[in-house]
């Protein structure tokens, strides 16, 4: 696993385990990506926010 790989692997076990919900949307209101927190505190279904 090279630097790059392996800063990507902490940032999205960091970004998985936090205690906040996280949802990243782009300029064009488009959900980039979110965390499993952001589904269970908000109550939506995984599968609504795929390909968003």
């Amino acid at each position: 696993m090279n630097d790059v790989e392996f800063q990507n692997t902490l940032i999205k076990a960091i970004y998985e385990s936090s205690p906040t919900g996280i949802m990243v949307v782009d300029e064009r209101n488009i959900i980039v990506s979110h965390n499993r927190k952001f589904v269970d505190i908000w109550h939506i279904d995984h599968e609504l926010l795929q390909g968003s």
